[in-house]
């Protein structure tokens, strides 16, 4: 994606961000990673399948799944 001042950026979707705070979260601020968590979870676009293929990917889906299955509760 291109910045409004004409830098070349990556961008990624809301799932690989999601995964991202999961797997760094020593490094996240815990009011940020709980709002994070939460509202993917309340929105509608959510694609849960993206996201676990991301945690694979990433090797943390043990993490992502505890941390879904206490919020889906």
């Amino acid at each position: 994606m291109t910045s409004p001042f004409g830098m070349s950026i990556k961008v990624y979707d809301v799932e690989r961000t999601i995964c991202d705070i999961i797997k760094y979260k020593n490094k996240v601020d815990a009011e940020i990673f709980k709002k994070a968590l939460k509202n993917h979870i309340k929105s509608k676009n959510k694609n849960l399948s993206k996201l676990a293929k991301y945690a694979k990917i990433m090797n943390i889906e043990r993490k992502v799944n505890e941390y879904m299955e206490f919020l889906l509760r």
